[in-house]
């Protein structure tokens, strides 16, 4: 499922203490070694071989001895609880080696006559090949779980926000001439968060920034110009959004906004392992086959059966304004004027061609790519 641990960038730590990362294509070259179970890896910069030591987690200088300190960094957002290094610590490698250098040798050589080098095949009858292979001490990685991607919040006060931010996120839009009778009071007053769990998996936070970078280069290319997201996610989020500083070090272009996925405990289980897989979701929804998220927490309600509701980032993009009901959505449309789609496609309340009520009563967001949301909270609700 993609759960690539390679992503974090290696860094080495300077005269003035401050950490450097080091060029990608050396960053890349040392995970690969540290992923391989090596114990150290030369890397020659500039013409100067250095030894990257993984079990000091040191560097040192051929040419002058000296020594200094590496790490790999992941880039966590500053919420988190998890450090670099409880990451790190998390993440095995795939092998030991006994023996690095005749391993190399070993692959090199089978490399070069085509071979698969997955040293479970027998190469005994190539007289070319090294008859003795070296060999591998496998060690276990880790199965990622429910509870090995989440950090359960137990502070109270931080369960009444979350219960604060689910009751002032019911309400309807008066935009567009519409303000209709609404049956949701019933969720402002009665919402209470009884449980809450942050997540913090790492490859699929990382799975969701590189989408986000990969849109906004896009945008860029196509010099896309995206339309404002309107009506507002409303102020309870966007002010909850200010507090976990939401979209910093994004483009404005990609427009991330928190919103809410209504589902039951088993599928938010599976959401923070793999991401949102509209694969998975409800071929029935008004506005294609995509994953489904709402500003309005009456809305998603409806969907969280057993009491679970997602409170997600998603990378909205450049939206397309729906004035129609469409299941056969597979795709945003392609946008006016250009070659290539939207990215997202919102139903805006008020009247929708197609509607069995001929009105949309809450805002609704459909995606259709799986990294395009990441789920930061999966929350347990009563309602009193």
């Amino acid at each position: 499922h993609g759960h690539n641990v390679a992503q974090g960038v290696w860094q080495f730590q300077a005269n003035g203490g401050s950490w450097m990362s080091f060029a990608p294509e050396f960053s890349e070259k040392i995970m690969e070694a540290f992923l391989k179970g090596q114990s150290e890896f030369v890397v020659q910069i500039s013409g100067v071989p250095y030894t990257e030591d993984f079990d000091d987690m040191l560097q040192t200088n051929h040419d002058t001895g000296k020594e200094r300190p590496i790490r790999c960094n992941f880039g966590l957002p500053s919420h988190w609880s998890s450090s670099n290094e409880a990451i790190f610590g998390r993440l095995p490698p795939k092998a030991v080696l006994t023996n690095d250098r005749a391993l190399s040798e070993y692959e090199s050589d089978v490399a070069f006559r085509g071979r698969i080098a997955d040293y479970d095949t027998d190469a005994s009858d190539d007289p070319m090949v090294p008859r003795h292979r070296p060999t591998r001490r496998k060690t276990k990685r880790d199965k990622l779980t429910f509870d090995s991607v989440t950090v359960r919040i137990t502070d109270g006060s931080k369960l009444d926000e979350f219960t604060k931010l689910l009751r002032e996120s019911v309400f309807h839009h008066e935009e567009n001439g519409f303000s209709g009778d609404s049956q949701c009071d019933v969720w402002k007053r009665g919402f209470r968060v009884r449980e809450a769990f942050h997540v913090e998996n790492v490859s699929l936070f990382k799975a969701y920034m590189d989408n986000c970078h990969r849109m906004r280069r896009r945008h860029d290319d196509h010099e896309i110009a995206p339309e404002p997201i309107s009506p507002g996610v409303g102020g309870a989020l966007e002010l909850f959004s200010e507090g976990m500083s939401i979209s910093t070090g994004l483009s404005e272009s990609v427009q991330e906004r928190m919103l809410f996925h209504g589902t039951t405990l088993e599928t938010a289980q599976k959401i923070v392992l793999d991401g949102f897989d509209s694969r998975l979701s409800n071929t029935g929804g008004f506005y294609g086959m995509g994953t489904y998220f709402a500003s309005q927490t009456c809305k998603s309600a409806q969907y969280g059966f057993d009491g679970t509701i997602i409170l997600a980032r998603v990378a909205l993009g450049d939206p397309h304004y729906t004035a129609r009901v469409d299941q056969q959505l597979r795709r945003p449309p392609t946008k006016a004027g250009h070659t290539i789609c939207c990215d997202s496609v919102i139903a805006r309340p008020g009247p929708m061609r197609g509607h069995h009520s001929g009105t949309q009563s809450h805002q609704e967001f459909v995606i259709f790519e799986q990294m395009q949301a990441y789920p930061e909270y999966v929350l347990r609700y009563d309602c009193e």
